[in-house]
């Protein structure tokens, strides 16, 4: 029997943290055991001591990124996340990714392949490979993915953890919102507005290999609120690779009150300087370890109109800029090759450009709709990779409409489009609808159908570059990795999902069974057609080129639960099971799809607070084997266990807390990603001071 919904209710509260690693069997036990609990839990209601949405938005808990509409969970079309500051400062997250971790359906992993290992590899149901290119990562709405190979260089972000106020992950397709890039899911770090308080903070973080120190100021001059951040980064990585990283970080936020319809906000971030990459393989014989600079900065400003109580309109300009200049050495090789240690440059230059408009409308309790377009270039100078000296000119245009209609107290419906027209595969059109069936006051079920493309990179349609060495013999020596023929397709992704959403006083759930179809699967092949040119000889084996074939279906289920164990106690507990079938693929590559993502992922994270000044939290993590593409290689299942402590205190005019975290606190040498990623315990301490 249906129940008469009151407007403006919470009826499902955002899950800011999650999980715990369980195995199947276990994790059933444990929904058993909660779903028999369920009649009690009304009657017996507790305090939950942990930061809410609420305390974000206002009564009603919301998320703003899935369909760009202000939503509770029980409402949105597809599954999501948020992670809060206080569960990332919780779990003693120090590098960004490893948030993604307490998400369930995730794969981190420490390091990357051969020319990405600074990077981590972050991912989403599968195809895990160094460049994760089929999520759209953004900050505050901007789109940060690199335009060569389609992923993000995680480490190279201008903000810190101490400037992020939440994190919203939708998890699947979104291209209806956000575009090709949004293909399983999208990634929108919230930085933290200026709220025109006075104050500064002083953070320093020492341990294992690592040295970070930032300041961070907030103020107010006239209508000018403001927040800068600036700070250094240092770490050297795993002890046997060649990935270490030395950045200077600098941003700020802005806001500029002009009156009550109309204020702009400004964002600017700058990062400079070194990685270390390369190839630490006995057999290696090019990308040796070496450093290069690397350097990137954007400017962002927004004009917000709220014209009238419906209404709500933008008009969003953004500029990023990223270089990187390096060196790349060459190993003596078995040919008679002068001199017997080669070099080459391989620059590397992008510019995006990006206007963006939305006008939002809340028509009635009932209806509300958002709907925009934006135009993008992005301007892109590779020539090693690209093979050409040219820049390449990238242009894409969107028009994008979304709308909620709550047709009645016990059902949501939700519908939207994206149409985009770019210069790689023309125009391309992501659908999506859901029917949200309010159960009870507090539990509903979701069915949702979605559609979204991903556009090939850079290095999938238009790699060409080789490297070229002059030998004592007539012949040069070309290594020749690919020579792509381009002309792809764009995969697409046909994504069908019965999600299930409940809250109450000490439990919430948030579950889904999904069933995705790739097509136009985007796949390596031998380039027969490839010509050597003359006196050459051409070595390291086959080259290579991207092309469209078969499919691949990914099924599973995927769960994530937040319990109330106490006042003062919390656990947050995810599971992931997910399967791939692939279909009409190359033999040889059957195995390798299949094996491409863990079957089962979980991670969990507990937190007791003692009293007004003590803190504890012990959290794990848990894959099942994998073998990721590209450079990764077999990597058995891989356990971890996390640990932090904090003790908060007073100095005069000073508010501090005195932190030490421990990762991987076994030692027990996991793996990740490839054999080549050896993990060992990390201690780190942590000084914070307000003032």
């Amino acid at each position: 029997m249906f129940y008469k919904r009151q407007h403006h209710q919470s009826r499902i509260s955002v899950i800011t943290r999650e999980y715990k690693p369980m195995k199947p069997f276990t994790l059933l036990n444990l929904c058993l055991l909660l779903c028999h609990s369920f009649a009690y839990a009304e009657t017996a209601p507790v305090q939950l001591a942990l930061m809410s949405e609420d305390d974000y938005l206002g009564e009603v808990p919301q998320v703003l990124t899935i369909a760009r509409l202000r939503q509770s969970a029980a409402d949105a079309p597809v599954a999501s996340t948020i992670i809060d500051r206080e569960t990332i400062r919780a779990a003693g997250i120090i590098d960004l990714p490893e948030v993604f971790r307490l998400i369930p359906g995730f794969y981190v992993g420490t390091n990357a392949g051969y020319i990405q290992n600074t990077n981590h590899v972050v991912s989403y149901h599968g195809l895990t490979d160094a460049y994760s290119r089929s999520m759209q990562v953004m900050i505050d709405g901007r789109a940060i993915y690199q335009p060569l190979y389609g992923g993000v260089q995680w480490s190279e972000i201008p903000i810190t953890i101490n400037d992020i106020e939440r994190i919203e992950i939708t998890r699947g397709p979104n291209a209806a919102s956000y575009g090709a890039n949004a293909f399983l899911g999208t990634i929108n770090i919230i930085t933290q507005t200026p709220t025109g308080i006075t104050g500064n903070r002083v953070s320093l973080n020492h341990g294992n290999g690592r040295n970070e120190a930032f300041y961070h100021r907030s103020g107010k001059v006239s209508d000018l609120s403001y927040r800068v951040s600036a700070g250094y980064r240092e770490d050297d990585g795993l002890s046997n690779r060649a990935d270490f990283k030395r950045t200077n970080i600098l941003n700020g936020r802005a806001n500029l009150k002009l009156s009550d319809m109309h204020d702009i906000d400004f964002q600017l971030g700058y990062v400079e300087g070194k990685r270390e990459e390369g190839d630490t393989e006995p057999d290696a014989f090019i990308f040796m370890p070496r450093t290069h600079g690397i350097s990137n900065h954007f400017e962002l400003v927004k004009w917000n109109m709220h014209l009238t109580p419906k209404y709500d309109f933008y008009v969003q300009a953004f500029h990023t800029r990223d270089n990187s200049d390096d060196v790349v050495t060459t190993a003596a090789l078995p040919f008679p090759v002068s001199p017997s240690v080669q070099s080459f440059r391989n620059p590397y230059e992008f510019d995006r450009y990006d206007i963006e408009t939305q006008l939002s409308a809340t028509l009635s309790d009932d209806f509300q709709y958002a709907l925009g377009g934006s135009i993008r270039r992005d301007n892109l100078y590779s020539p090693f990779w690209l093979g050409s000296n040219q820049v390449q000119k990238f242009d894409l245009m969107r028009l994008f409409a979304q709308a909620q209609y709550d047709v009645h107290p016990a059902l949501t419906l939700n519908g939207g489009f994206m149409i985009e027209h770019n210069d790689f595969t023309n125009s391309d059109f992501s659908p999506r609808a859901s029917m949200n069936i309010h159960l009870t006051p507090n539990q509903t079920l979701r069915l949702g159908y979605s559609e979204a493309f991903r556009t090939p990179s850079y290095l999938e349609e238009k790699f060409r570059g080789g490297v070229t060495l002059t030998t004592s013999i007539p012949q040069t020596i070309l290594l020749q990795r690919f020579f792509n023929e381009g002309n792809l397709k764009p995969e697409k992704i046909q994504s069908r999902e019965i999600g299930y959403v409940a809250k109450w006083e000490n439990v919430s759930i948030d579950a889904k069974l999904f069933n995705d179809t790739i097509s136009n699967s985007i796949t390596e092949f031998d380039n027969l057609s490839f010509v050597t040119p003359p006196n050459t000889i051409l070595a390291g084996g086959d080259v290579g080129t991207f092309r469209n074939q078969g499919s691949l279906d990914i099924q599973g289920f995927e769960t994530q639960i937040q319990l109330s164990l106490g006042e003062n106690t919390k656990l947050l507990a995810n599971y992931a099971h997910i399967k791939n079938f692939p279909n009409n693929v190359k033999a040889n590559e059957v195995d390798d799809l299949i094996d491409a993502t863990p079957r089962d992922i979980s991670s969990f994270l507990l937190t007791h607070r003692f009293n007004s000044d003590w803190d504890a939290s012990f959290s794990g993590y848990y894959n099942s084997p994998v073998r990721a593409l590209g450079d990764g290689n077999p990597v058995d299942s891989n356990h971890r266990f996390d640990a932090r402590v904090a003790k908060r205190f007073k100095l005069d005019a000073y508010d501090g807390e005195l932190s030490l975290n421990i990762q991987n606190l076994t030692d027990r040498h996991e793996k990740e990603f490839a054999e080549y990623n050896v993990l060992r315990r990390r201690a780190f301490v942590n000084v914070r001071l307000d003032f």
